[in-house]
């Protein structure tokens, strides 16, 4: 197990940490990812992206990279179109109501999920774990790759290859894979929290 600080990794910036998993994620063929408080960087809109970065500058007191980190972390999205990756992606919904940016910065964050949950490959599966979901194992942010897990802290990230533990975090990630709602149930999911953001009423799912 390693544990790299957050000061260590974003010394130089915060674009460096998000170029580095470009080829990280290029040489995964499973990325599992649980994210209960954020829209997960793969997902995440160019706003988006800029409010959370924004943040982490402003706490971190770190150099300000905020253009080129974005710029690196949508270039990571294009492997969500490669069908020789495989992606399972969990949203907590308090991530879909908390305020990001502002509701504007919402609502179109929302609406990007709605459409790759409508139209992304079968190589892509977005689960949504309701906030009325029963507990079914404590857990953080974690990603969830073949031979390792990532787990995200305050003060860093924390590594580990073990066997037995990478066997309880894909226990942790099957069992809230379980209580997620998929397809129509996570668009109703995504269509209640776009009206937190905005006046527009709830209309029929798009699953087209």
């Amino acid at each position: 197990m390693t544990h790299i600080s957050t000061y260590t990794s974003c010394a130089g910036g915060l674009a460096p940490l998000q170029a580095s998993l470009l080829d990280l994620e290029a040489s995964t063929v499973l990325q599992r990812t649980y994210n209960p408080h954020l829209v997960t960087g793969l997902l995440q809109t160019r706003a988006y992206a800029t409010a959370v970065f924004s943040a982490c500058v402003d706490v971190l007191d770190v150099p300000d990279d905020i253009e080129q980190a974005v710029t690196a972390r949508l270039a990571r999205q294009r492997l969500l179109g490669n069908p020789d990756h495989q992606f399972c992606l969990l949203i907590g919904e308090a991530a879909l109501l908390r305020t990001v940016g502002g509701p504007e910065v919402m609502a179109e964050q929302i609406r990007h999920l709605q459409a790759v949950l409508t139209h992304a490959g079968p190589n892509v599966e977005i689960g949504i774990v309701p906030v009325d979901a029963p507990l079914v194992a404590p857990g953080a942010n974690f990603v969830l790759r073949e031979h390792s897990v990532d787990i995200e802290t305050v003060i860093g990230v924390t590594t580990s290859t073990d066997a037995r533990e990478l066997a309880l975090a894909t226990r942790t990630f099957d069992r809230l894979c379980q209580i997620a709602a998929y397809r129509a149930d996570a668009h109703a999911i995504l269509a209640g929290a776009l009206c937190s953001h905005t006046s527009e009423p709830e209309g029929p799912l798009d699953l087209s």
